[in-house]
């Protein structure tokens, strides 16, 4: 949710209760000289009785499903037991005490007792507790979520998957982990359900928050920590994703980065380089050396530790691109020896005095409608790009035509040969 376009103090309101998020700037340092970074922080405020309560969260999305949680339990009455009567206290006082040996939230223990009910019809969920014991022998560890994500991410980095990846994995379960406290075998649907909704996702992050939790309940079960038999995600829908169109830059376009490049931040001359003739990730570009680059004569040589897909990968280095990387200084092992943050950072500059609108992965999207114009082979084309001949197919065929290709892989630094100096380019 862009954080930008709200209005604080963010109100959520259910009933007569109501639930604030303050949004507050923290300056944390400057980078290089030149801009001030600031740590932005969530503070969520309510009062219980006459105290006033806060909690702060590092993002707007944790703040707001925190928020929608307590206006909710403060409108039923869950924690403001003034608005019970003498007999709903001591029921609610009761129940308490009921589920502290069990450690589990009421407002849990209600949704699996409603869900439980739903199933079971009019037998008793006790009855329906003793049949399974009865009729299953499998004995499940009893593990709370935060210590299972803990070992899935420690499996996961053991087992060398890249760092991008691992990142991720982080992001998703930690939130996870952190918002659902309870025993990963009490997760239910209904709770993930609630969960999904609380973060406000896009289609796209929606369904990949839906695949991570897959691969973590599918861990759960080869360490028994979940039933077999069970999927928490079962009548957890995906939601429908639109079609994007892919972006794209032009020849006149690169030719205008490369240059600023050139003249302004030569040690980012590779990077762009690498990106728009090799199609390189720039999550990929930060782990190459220039050994990768002069291993093989003639390709660009990814080890699978170095790819996005962990799979070697060797890419023909065209004339346009041989050229460009000669005018790139050679100071480091590393390509780029500095932080991807600051990476970033120049990347955003270029393009601003190169007066060139910035398309987030569109060198890659343009090699790879290039190659395929070209090579008019999928396969080829995804072997080398380090995708699924169905993804490059469905995605690049007929975005380039083999003339609009040529004049891509055409862009050369000025006096390099017989192409025409890419300042005076007229393509397209």
């Amino acid at each position: 949710m862009a954080t930008k376009r709200l209005r604080f103090p963010y109100s959520v309101k259910r009933g007569s209760s109501q639930v604030k998020i303050y949004h507050y700037k923290r300056p944390l340092k400057s980078v290089r000289g030149r801009k001030s970074i600031h740590n932005d922080e969530f503070t969520v405020a309510y009062y219980l009785g006459s105290k006033r309560k806060r909690k702060t969260y590092s993002t707007f999305d944790k703040a707001l499903t925190f928020a929608e949680i307590k206006a909710a339990e403060l409108s039923r009455g869950e924690v403001d037991a003034v608005m019970f009567s003498g007999r709903d206290r001591l029921a609610y006082g009761q129940a308490i005490e009921i589920l502290k040996p069990a450690k589990v939230d009421l407002t849990i223990a209600a949704l699996e007792y409603a869900q439980a009910k739903k199933i079971l019809g009019g037998y008793s969920i006790g009855e329906a507790s003793r049949y399974f014991m009865r009729h299953h022998s499998e004995e499940l560890i009893p593990k709370p979520v935060k210590d299972v994500v803990n070992e899935i991410i420690q499996k996961k980095t053991k087992a060398g998957l890249s760092d991008v990846y691992l990142a991720d994995l982080r992001y998703r379960l930690g939130q996870f982990a952190e918002d659902i406290v309870c025993k990963i075998n009490q997760i239910s649907s209904d709770q993930i359900e609630l969960w999904l909704e609380g973060l406000d996702l896009s289609a796209r992050s929606h369904n990949n928050h839906l695949r991570t939790l897959n691969t973590l309940f599918n861990f759960a079960k080869t360490r028994k920590y979940l039933s077999k038999d069970y999927n928490p995600l079962e009548g957890v829908l995906a939601r429908k994703q639109k079609a994007k169109s892919v972006p794209v830059f032009t020849p006149k376009e690169l030719a205008r980065l490369l240059n600023c490049a050139a003249d302004n931040h030569l040690e980012y001359l590779p990077c762009l380089a690498l990106g728009a003739f090799a199609g390189f990730r720039q999550s990929e570009i930060v782990r190459l050396s220039w050994e990768d680059i002069e291993r093989i004569p003639g390709y660009v040589e990814a080890e699978a530790s170095e790819t996005k897909t962990q799979r070697r990968r060797l890419v023909e280095i065209k004339p346009a691109l041989a050229k460009w990387l000669a005018l790139s200084p050679r100071q480091s092992l590393k390509v780029w020896p500095h932080s991807r943050h600051y990476l970033n950072e120049v990347r955003g500059e270029n393009a601003e005095q190169a007066k060139v609108k910035w398309k987030d992965n569109g060198l890659r999207h343009t090699w790879v409608s290039c190659r395929l114009a070209e090579t008019e082979s999928a396969d080829k084309t995804a072997l080398e790009a380090g995708n699924s001949p169905q993804m490059v197919f469905r995605n690049y065929r007929e975005l380039r035509t083999p003339p609009q290709a040529k004049a891509w892989f055409s862009v050369e630094p000025a006096g390099s040969g017989k192409i025409v100096s890419i300042r005076q380019s007229k393509s397209a």
